[in-house]
């Protein structure tokens, strides 16, 4: 089977990984800009269970986790240097979402350390670049080829016998006139000063 995935991110990495794993499988990456070119190449990295505002536990967070360090342990074998730092520092930003991680303090993984900090121990800061760098060096060790163009159609792909759309934002314009029910949602930036 031939399987084409359009995006090298975070989501077309992933899916590269596993499905290369499946004997009779091969994989062509497609992507513009290359490995990590577009949004989850300037990604912050922070991965932990409890997301927005609210701040509640994700429904499949326990399987979420040991998915996402099977492909951390793949990707700090082929790495160079480090891929990931343990444990997330969260500060509450209202009493909506202290009062969220405050009620979900039974899991293991949260530490109440000061007046509105929360110490989330399963939390991973993952340095996307090096990340994704380190997980294409594995896919590419069983055989995933990258092609660094834009795909712009889906026609384009019709020698393939399946296609996964990984194209963050980008899906939008290849998708346009398809009947497919898309829904946007926002990504979030953080902005750093030093002094």
């Amino acid at each position: 089977m031939r399987v084409a995935i359009v995006g090298a991110g975070f989501s077309g990495m992933a899916a590269a990984s596993y499905l290369s794993s499946y004997s009779g499988v091969t994989v062509t990456l497609f992507d513009e800009k290359g490995v990590g070119g577009g949004a989850s190449g300037i990604a912050a990295g922070l991965m932990h269970p409890y997301p927005g505002r609210g701040m509640k536990r994700s429904q499949e967070a326990d399987q979420a986790l040991v998915e996402v360090q099977h492909l951390l342990d793949l990707a700090t074998k082929m790495g160079k240097g480090p891929i990931y730092q343990e444990g997330i520092e969260r500060e509450c930003m209202n009493e909506e979402s202290k009062a969220a991680l405050e009620e979900q303090m039974g899991y293991r993984d949260i530490e109440h350390i000061g007046l509105s900090r929360f110490l989330l121990h399963s939390g991973k800061t993952v340095y996307a670049k090096a990340y994704l760098e380190s997980l294409f060096l594995y896919v590419t060790s069983k055989g995933v080829k990258l092609e660094t163009m834009r795909v712009t159609h889906l026609e384009e792909l019709a020698d393939f016998d399946r296609v996964v759309i990984a194209a963050g934002p980008g899906i939008f314009s290849l998708l346009k006139g398809e009947s497919f029910p898309l829904k946007q949602v926002k990504g979030q930036t953080v902005t750093f000063s030093h002094s």
